[in-house]
């Protein structure tokens, strides 16, 4: 993974003063098949602060005290 910066619709970084979006590169470690998937209301029952009502779209943080609890959810 890297530090977020400020990107293009497609990615490319571009200066931060002219940029509206921050892209990470990510390296996947896991694949789960679909069907195990945290479905939306188990995501705002574990992590209400970052899923709650209504769900937040990408570019958002997850809270931090909700990582552990989520990791654990899809890992577990």
């Amino acid at each position: 993974m890297c530090d977020p910066y400020p990107g293009d619709d497609d990615g490319i970084e571009v200066d931060e003063a002219s940029n509206d979006s921050w892209w990470i590169q990510v390296a996947w470690s896991l694949c789960k098949p679909l069907e195990v998937r945290l479905r939306p209301e188990q995501l705002a029952e574990i992590a209400p602060v970052t899923f709650g009502a209504p769900i937040r779209a990408s570019g958002h943080r997850v809270d931090a005290e909700e990582a552990d609890a989520l990791r654990h959810a899809f890992y577990d």
